[in-house]
Formats: C-alpha cells, sequence, structure tokens
C-alpha cells in the first residue's frame, strides 16, 4: 500500500468461542511458527501480543487458541 501505514491485524478464535483481534511489532513468521509447533507438539506457553482495540498488552495461553490467522492492513 503505497504512502500508507500498515500494521499486522491478527484474528484468534479462543477454545471458549471467542474472538479477539491483536497487533504485534514483532516477527509475525516467527510468532505463526511458535504457535504452530507448540501446538503440534501439545506444549504450553504464552505469547504477548497487544489488543487492537484498547492498546493493551495481553498474555495469551497458546493452547487455549483454536484457530490464529493474521493480515496487513492499514492503520
Amino acid at each position: 500500500m503505497d504512502g500508507i501505514e500498515e500494521m499486522i491485524e491478527i484474528k484468534i478464535l479462543f477454545k471458549n468461542g471467542e474472538c479477539a483481534y491483536y497487533t504485534t511489532s514483532k516477527d509475525i513468521d516467527s510468532i505463526f511458527e511458535l504457535i504452530g509447533d507448540a501446538k503440534r507438539d501439545c506444549q504450553s506457553g504464552i505469547i504477548q501480543l497487544e489488543e487492537i482495540c484498547s492498546n493493551k498488552q495481553t498474555l495469551i495461553d497458546i493452547q487455549e487458541i483454536a484457530t490464529f490467522g493474521y493480515s496487513m492492513v492499514a492503520k
């Protein structure tokens, strides 16, 4: 997007049915890989992301994630 500032928008659907949107300034590919590896190997762990609507830092239990996706969006 020429001249438009972009951010990563992360959509997480949790096992309890809740859906939330987050962002991060970290490398999304490494986060995506970390979550995939942890889910595949049934490992526990947490990731820290920023809630888009409140700008609050949030710790998320990887094993509570049902689905995880991301895209680049205009800020």
